[in-house]
Formats: C-alpha cells, structure tokens, sequence
C-alpha cells in the first residue's frame, strides 16, 4: 500500500466511522421495530396499518383472521376491498377524516357486521412513518373471543372441566350444547357452571362471561 493509498484511507476514515454509527442506529431501530410488531401480533385486536387508498402496509394476526372470516372483506393486491362500493366509500372517508373516527360495514347476517375505528393517522406527525397512513382497529361482535381455557382456571381458580366450559359460553355455545359436545349430562354441566359462579364470585351466566371478556378478551 502507498503513502497515497494510506492518505486516502485516512480520509475516508470519518466516513466509515459516520457509516458504522448510523449502521448500529438502524439495528436498534429494527430490533425495536421487531419487538413492538411482536406485541401488536400477539394482540387480540385487530390492528392494520394502511395508506389512503386502503393499501395494506402491515396488518396483526388477528386482522388477517378477521378479514379471513367476514364476507365484506378481503385483501387483495395487498389492499383491503369491500364488497359494496357504499362500504368502500365510507371506510375510505373515515380513513380520510372525512366522517370522524369510525364506521360499520354490514354483512350477510347482522352478526358479520363490521365496526372500524382510526386510531391514528400520521399525515400529522411525518417524522413517524413519512408517509400519509392510518392505524386502524377491526372488531366484529359475531367473531368469538379466543380465550385459553388454563388462563381462565388460573384467573378464577376453576378447574379445567369448569373453565372448558366458561371458555365456550363465552364463545356463545350454550350448557346444553356444550354438554352434547363434551359427550356429558347435561345436569354435569350445569353443576360445572354453577361452582364456576361460586368461585367467580357471580350469579348469573350472563355475569361469568362478562367478567371474563373484560379480563382475558381484552389481551
């Protein structure tokens, strides 16, 4: 190597320098970026994050599950499309801000209906994404909860039997279909649900499921 070879490694030595620290910055930028997309997976919540022509940038597990269960929507082209130009419109001027926050998209029965809600758009922060989308939150009332029946005996100290079942009524089953479910009397059932209203401290089904979709349906 010659002295000018040596002279002009010296002068591109702060290049370097600037090149690694910006190098390491955009590694703890990613690693951040995989732990807060990691959290936002593991949601319940259907969460998508979209541009103004309803194209999809990153949509949460449970968003893909939803828009895979309700008629009204799909993503196509990596875009969500609904089936009715009305439905589009209206989505498409929530997005915008154009009709508030929030929308509903019916289905085929009254329980497919669609309630969206804009939980932030970034056309008013650009130093975040740097470009015009919303994060959008998707919620249908027909789609059960999924809840971990060994979740639910730990929360309300139930047993496994007990809470199975707590996991289907809120799921929407009733005793008796649960019970032709399981293959058990009927009476066995309602004798799990009754103790499971003892130790959850209620007296009603109605309160038991309640109880459980403010606690575990929210996680």
């Amino acid at each position: 190597m010659t002295d000018a070879d040596l002279h002009f490694m010296n002068l591109l030595m702060p290049h370097f320098r600037q090149l690694s620290r910006l190098l390491t910055s955009l590694a703890g930028y990613e690693a951040r970026l995989s732990v807060a997309e990691a959290f936002m997976d593991s949601t319940s919540l259907a969460l998508v994050a979209c541009d103004m022509d309803l194209g999809v940038h990153w949509m949460n597990a449970a968003a893909e599950r939803l828009v895979h269960a309700l008629p009204q929507v799909e993503q196509v082209g990596g875009r969500l499309r609904f089936r009715s130009n009305d439905g589009m419109a209206v989505v498409r001027e929530v997005i915008h801000g154009q009709r508030g926050d929030t929308c509903r998209v019916e289905g085929d029965e009254p329980a497919e209906v669609l309630h969206l809600r804009v939980l932030r758009r970034d056309a008013a922060d650009k130093r975040r994404w740097g470009r015009n989308l919303a994060l959008i939150a998707l919620c249908s009332p027909g789609t059960a909860p999924r809840i971990n029946a060994a979740e639910v005996a730990d929360l309300f100290g139930l047993t496994m039997a007990e809470a199975t079942l707590t996991t289907h009524l809120v799921g929407g089953m009733t005793v008796k279909d649960f019970a032709a479910h399981r293959g058990i009397a009927e009476g066995t059932a309602r004798m799990q649900l009754k103790s499971a209203l003892t130790k959850a401290g209620v007296g009603r089904q109605a309160d038991l499921v309640r109880q459980v979709c403010q606690s575990l349906a929210r996680l």
